[in-house]
């Protein structure tokens, strides 16, 4: 659900922020701008009758955050406009990103904070991966926090949340949500913690007539800042509850990030009941693309299980880079099991410096999608990407790239897409 996914987040903040003083954090501001214009050989990725068309994309992005004394924030945005020389597709903009606002101060009696995010999920997950067939979520949470010291260690915080979950094109998805959360942490010593919480929520569906149901989760927690390793484990029961009918089961959130020598290996893991409003909330596709949770034949609940796992060789060589990432997702629905979703994504990337200036990179993204109990929409692909990019000045960058993207759409029949490109942006 939309704010169990804040608790472990809740929790991890108060170790830096209980333990630590609060510093004076100048503003970090970054912004740019790009220009990239493809040739696609089958725009719109058919098995027959492809066509070609050139396709034309102006970006913009903003990243900022500052830390004062009664207001902090964080955030960042990325919005893109996508034209089709032949209108494979209507010409659409696109916005995805986050933003973090905590009002009080750091180590405050009372803070409100705002959390807002937005992603691009498809519209029916059986389809293609199309602009067409792309949606844009937005989660919106307003949370008063209440922290109440017990002593130098123990710390009791009680929130009030206020979430609203809205679809720019599927509304009847739209869901809002009202509940609160209690959280008791201790501080084992400067560097780990652990916590216990419980969050109640109400959820409804706002477009669709009397459909609410409850929400409750229980967790234990443990997290520690270690100087090379950061990690976090909760665990506990999760259920919910309507008209009298109840689904539950175990709960559990594992987050992990290691510094070797040269290398960053993080891995997740989480199991929880959410529906198919909030979906997964703010989570990230590894492989880049959109999302695809939350197969929408009518409100439901469903079980997530998710696991997640990469590793960054930051310095394989003076001038090379090299990342690998892996990621599965099994969605097992209450009431609609026509929807039972299994979902794995392989990516990696090599990035080779040429010159001081100029940069090659060739990348992989395969992706597996399996309707279990309905063949039709599962589906597979998997893609090759070539690139060049060279550095003009200080904040130009020039860039080349080619690809091939391979998809068996069903078992008799596939799609081939060929792409070449070129772009230029601005960095400052």
């Amino acid at each position: 659900m939309i704010m169990q996914r804040k608790l472990p987040t809740l929790v991890t903040a108060f170790i830096t922020t209980g333990i630590c003083a609060p510093q004076v954090q100048a503003l970090d501001l970054n912004w740019g701008a790009s220009l990239n214009s493809d040739f696609s050989d089958n725009g719109r990725r058919v098995a027959v009758n492809p066509e070609s068309e050139r396709q034309d994309n102006i970006g913009l992005n903003i990243a900022a955050s500052d830390q004062m004394k009664y207001v902090q924030y964080d955030l960042g945005y990325n919005w893109s406009y996508t034209n089709f020389s032949k209108d494979s597709q209507e010409d659409r903009s696109l916005l995805d990103g986050d933003a973090s606002v905590t009002l009080g101060k750091t180590l405050g009696l009372f803070q409100v904070v705002i959390d807002h995010s937005r992603r691009k999920s498809l519209i029916d997950p059986t389809q293609q991966n199309l602009f067409a067939n792309l949606e844009e979520r937005d989660i919106t949470t307003v949370s008063p926090r209440l922290n109440l010291p017990l002593s130098r260690i123990d710390i009791v915080t009680l929130s009030a949340q206020k979430s609203q979950v809205s679809y720019e094109e599927s509304s009847l998805r739209n869901s809002q949500t009202t509940g609160a959360d209690i959280v008791y942490r201790h501080n084992l010593s400067t560097v780990d913690s652990i916590s216990v919480s419980f969050s109640n929520q109400d959820i409804e569906y706002t477009e669709i007539e009397n459909y609410t149901y409850n929400y409750q989760l229980l967790t234990f927690g443990y997290q520690a800042q270690l100087r090379n390793l950061s990690y976090s484990l909760s665990a506990g029961y999760n259920e919910v509850e309507q008209n009298g009918d109840k689904f539950g089961g175990l709960n559990y959130q594992v987050e992990l990030e290691y510094d070797l020598t040269g290398a960053v290996f993080t891995a997740s893991a989480a199991r929880e009941i959410t529906d198919n409003s909030s979906g997964s909330g703010a989570a990230i596709n590894i492989s880049g693309d959109a999302l695809a949770d939350g197969r929408f034949d009518g409100p439901d609940q469903y079980l997530r299980e998710f696991a997640s796992a990469s590793l960054a060789f930051e310095r394989l060589c003076t001038r090379c880079t090299l990342d690998f990432g892996f990621s599965i997702e099994n969605e097992t629905y209450q009431n609609f099991s026509v929807n039972d979703t299994r979902e794995t994504n392989i990516n990696s990337s090599f990035d080779y410096r040429l010159t001081t200036r100029s940069t090659s990179s060739i990348s992989y993204v395969r992706r597996n999608q399996e309707f279990i109990n309905d063949s039709i929409g599962s589906r597979a692909s998997a893609e090759v990407r070539v690139s060049y990019r060279y550095q003009i000045n200080g904040n130009v960058n020039a860039s080349f790239a080619v690809s091939n993207l391979e998809q068996d759409i069903t078992d008799n029949i596939s799609a081939t897409e060929n792409r070449i490109g070129l772009g230029i942006d601005y960095r400052y």
